[in-house]
């Protein structure tokens, strides 16, 4: 067992492992705020998944602190007893449970926080909630300020009344309570503006009064942002002195994350790809040397050997591991039987970032993301014979899932290497909104083409899918997931295209390798060469169905989904 996985003391709460599932918004509640059955199954897939530490996603303290719509309510009692039924189902299944409270401030559009905005000081940002909002927020005076922090206090006691066993205060990342630590956001020159004491007292007040009204035994975990990344922003040196004063102050532990929406960079508070792993642990490294408190660790710790180097150097007490949990929920049971191949990786494109913005979420390689009440794990009723044609990322997930449910899968791929489109992708410059690395996506497809095997899939690279080689074989069902075709007049113009000085240009070259960019000029060139085959076949008695790029060009996250939603009603 890895240092990652051994018990750890959190306060009066022991965890099985070291392993924390960090707060991410999930658009899972209700339109109240209130519990759902999607948002229980979400996270109880993370807490059946083995994560030690499940902190529930950020809620805010007072209504005026909403910073998306379907965010999950703690600002009144009435939430509580759907909290408990969330907090017992998770311990049902040994994870400790925390939830993160959390004000937006000036970044809540109107619409979502119901009034008028408000911040440390009058500013104005831009901010995407299913389109962009400019909001203007009003500073808040000392009263309000005051309310503001026994809002806080009372939210954290309806957290002990639901049964969590600890609440995280979000002071990080731009929201509210980070922006009074910013001297971007706080231009104010009363007592909490200026000196970095000042700017630091709301924060304080927070932990002091949430301290008080729970005793000393209930844990508080403060995360904080360490660099803003930004000129005038927060740096390291002043955020340690934050943490000092926290531990003083109340806080059990320190959640130490980096960049903030002040950021230049969308991904700076999620590490694209091409990002190092474990891209802040140095940061967490610096505050633990000088807290007394445990400190956890975030940013990219998507291998199992990192996580326990990093319990092991002493760098941290805990680690956070976010995306990687979304993409595999298993994350923690995979990597303590050290079966670390088996674990799906996650890509670090950051697609669960913008469809949550956009309003849901979504994963990239997860096609059950948000939807695990539907995913059906129960074996096949009769099993059957059936053959995928394409082992593109849709062919290989359909074949390693109907393969789970017992069916009898082959697999024909007519090039010589399974991948599909997807191995060009990760050579073009961009994947999605973020800078590609071949490696990273490569893994995925090496992930799947594994999966696959172990699960008994018959794999014939090298064959075409022809109408007279699939009657010879005499499948069962037949699956077409060939992708999509260029129409002739596309192939005609591109190698003078690809010549021509325009293209040469490193701007336009980045563009027309982005994938979003490149749907839009291809759209209307684009013909699903499947629905011909499946024509043909279909004529000659054969039952056929369509997947991923043959049923409508789409993107990967497009493409796994919809082979895992077919795999259930076959």
């Amino acid at each position: 067992m890895g240092a990652a996985f051994q018990p750890f003391r959190l306060g009066p709460v022991t965890l099985r492992n070291r392993v924390v599932m960090p707060a991410m918004t999930t658009r899972l509640a209700a339109a109240d705020g209130s519990v759902t059955d999607e948002l229980v199954a979400y996270y109880e897939a993370r807490a059946r998944g083995g994560a030690g530490l499940i902190t529930v996603e950020m809620a805010s303290p007072d209504p005026g602190g909403r910073h998306r719509e379907r965010e999950v309510g703690v600002c009144d009692d009435r939430y509580v007893n759907g909290l408990a039924r969330l907090v017992r189902v998770l311990k049902q299944h040994g994870s400790a449970v925390f939830v993160q409270l959390g004000h937006a401030g000036s970044r809540s559009p109107a619409d979502v926080c119901g009034g008028d905005p408000v911040g440390p000081s009058l500013v104005t940002h831009r901010v995407l909630e299913k389109g962009w909002h400019v909001v203007r927020a009003r500073a808040l005076n000392v009263r309000e300020i005051e309310m503001l922090a026994d809002s806080f206090a009372r939210a954290a006691v309806r957290a002990r009344q639901a049964g969590f066993d600890g609440v995280e205060i979000h002071a990080g990342h731009g929201y509210l309570l980070g922006q009074f630590l910013s001297p971007l956001d706080n231009h104010r020159t009363d007592a909490y503006g200026g000196s970095l004491e000042n700017r630091a007292r709301f924060v304080l007040e927070v932990l002091a009064r949430c301290r008080e009204s729970l005793g000393p035994d209930f844990p508080i975990v403060l995360r904080i942002t360490a660099d803003e990344f930004a000129p005038g922003g927060i740096t390291l040196p002043e955020a340690i002195n934050v943490c000092v004063w926290a531990a003083d102050a109340g806080a059990s532990a320190i959640h130490v994350s980096a960049g903030s929406y002040n950021s230049p960079s969308p991904h700076a508070m999620t590490p694209p790809m091409t990002s190092p792993y474990g891209t802040f642990v140095s940061f967490a490294r610096e505050v633990k040397k000088a807290v007394r408190v445990p400190v956890i660790a975030v940013g990219r710790i998507h291998r199992p050997e990192l996580a326990d180097e990093i319990i092991e150097r002493g760098w941290a007490d805990l680690i956070a591991v976010g995306r990687a949990l979304i993409a595999d929920p298993e994350w923690p049971l995979k990597a303590q039987a050290g079966a670390w191949e088996d674990i799906r990786p996650c890509l670090s494109c950051n697609r669960c970032r913008e469809e949550m913005m956009a309003g849901q979420i979504r994963c990239s390689v997860n096609p059950w993301v948000g939807r695990e009440r539907g995913w059906c794990p129960r074996p096949a009723e009769c099993a059957r014979r059936i053959l995928v044609v394409g082992g593109g990322p849709a062919g290989l997930e359909l074949a390693r899932s109907l393969a789970l449910k017992g069916h009898r899968v082959e697999l024909w791929e007519r090039r010589p290497e399974l991948g599909g489109q997807l191995l060009l992708a990760a050579r073009a410059p961009m994947f999605q909104n973020v800078e590609a690395d071949e490696e990273t996506i490569r893994g995925f497809v090496l992930w799947l083409v594994r999966r696959v095997r172990a699960e008994g899939v018959k794999v014939r690279t090298g064959t075409a899918g022809t109408t007279a080689n699939i009657r010879a074989a005499q499948p069962e069902v037949v699956v077409v997931a060939t992708g999509a075709r260029h129409r002739f007049p596309l192939w005609f113009l591109l190698p003078g295209l690809l010549r021509s000085r325009i293209a040469k240009n490193r701007l336009v070259r980045r563009l027309l390798a982005h994938g979003r960019v490149k749907e839009l000029l291809l759209r209307g060139l684009r013909v699903a060469q499947g629905s011909r085959l499946a024509g043909r076949l279909r004529a000659e008695g054969m039952e056929v169905h369509l997947v991923g790029d043959s049923v409508v060009p789409g993107d990967l996250a497009s493409a796994v989904e919809g082979a895992a939603q077919l795999a259930v009603r076959l």
